[in-house]
């Protein structure tokens, strides 16, 4: 676990983030026996770094996040051996609701690390990090501001892989079919339709949410349009038939039997219940 003493150790002074993308030389070496006052993290693109560490050298190939907090001893450079280092990096002052999100896998005091390669997402979190690199590097107005916003999503993407976490990623191919049913809600979503959107069979859709999810497809799918009733009740005053419409169930009496069933009331009920709260 990270050091939270340090989360805010140097929130003024310096912008609170700046990026770069080199590609070094054999001989690159950069040694602060303080540190630095921002956090720093590198991705490695191609060729290998090495970050000095109290247990030897820690690698840094291709796929691998590297996290440093500030004033932890830095002793990086091209990986011994290595025709050339390329890496984009960034320094940072965090916000400071961001504690969770530095919360890294600890090679040694200050030195965190996460390899990507392969993984799900990975995609998103190079994107994002070139997003970031292209904002800051360009005449953007409030492009600090930007910046730190895309850092903090590139965070996020990192937290869905992070091993630490707690949590096992999900399968992309459930996370895309999982966007896909909250963003069609209105349309027939059998089975066949969202497999064929995330490009699998049924059966190994059916399978995969099982395991990741708990339940099954069409289980999810009937969950999410109840969720979105709820939204709809307690925040419009649309009528019953329109919301049913909204959320693919073609009857509005239909749509009252599957929600008294999920909640106990009828749609009118809960809304009714909910103006007399407030």
């Amino acid at each position: 676990m990270a050091d939270y003493s340090k989360l805010t150790s140097s929130l003024s002074g310096d912008v609170a983030i700046h990026t770069g993308h080199f590609r070094e030389t054999p001989a690159y070496r950069t040694i602060r026996p303080r540190g630095h006052p921002q956090w720093l993290l590198a991705y490695t693109i191609s060729g290998a770094g090495r970050f000095a560490s109290s247990g030897g050298d820690l690698a840094a190939g291709p796929g691998t996040l590297t996290l440093t907090q500030p004033g932890t001893f830095h002793d990086y450079g091209t990986a011994h051996g290595a025709t050339h280092w390329e890496l984009i990096w960034t320094h940072f002052h965090p916000r400071l609701h961001w504690g969770e999100l530095l919360s890294w896998p600890r090679i040694s005091e200050g030195l965190m690390q996460i390899d990507i390669s392969g993984a799900p997402y990975e995609q998103q979190i190079i994107d994002k990090f070139w997003d970031i690199h292209r904002i800051w590097t360009g005449g953007r107005p409030r492009r600090e501001m930007f910046a730190l916003a895309g850092l903090e999503e590139l965070l996020l993407w990192c937290s869905l892989v992070n091993p630490a976490g707690g949590e096992a990623p999900i399968d992309p191919r459930v996370a895309e079919a999982i966007d896909f049913i909250c963003s069609n809600l209105a349309e027939d979503l059998c089975v066949r339709l969202i497999a064929e959107r995330v490009f699998v069979s049924p059966s190994r859709l059916a399978h995969l949410f099982t395991q990741h999810c708990g339940v099954s497809v069409q289980q999810f799918v009937e969950d999410r349009r109840i969720e979105r009733a709820k939204q709809h009740l307690s925040a419009t005053s649309r009528s019953i038939q329109a919301i049913a419409t909204d959320i693919g169930y073609a009857s509005p009496f239909y749509f009252s039997l599957r929600f008294k069933k999920a909640t106990g009331e009828s749609p009118t009920e809960y809304r009714k219940r909910l103006i007399a709260e407030y």
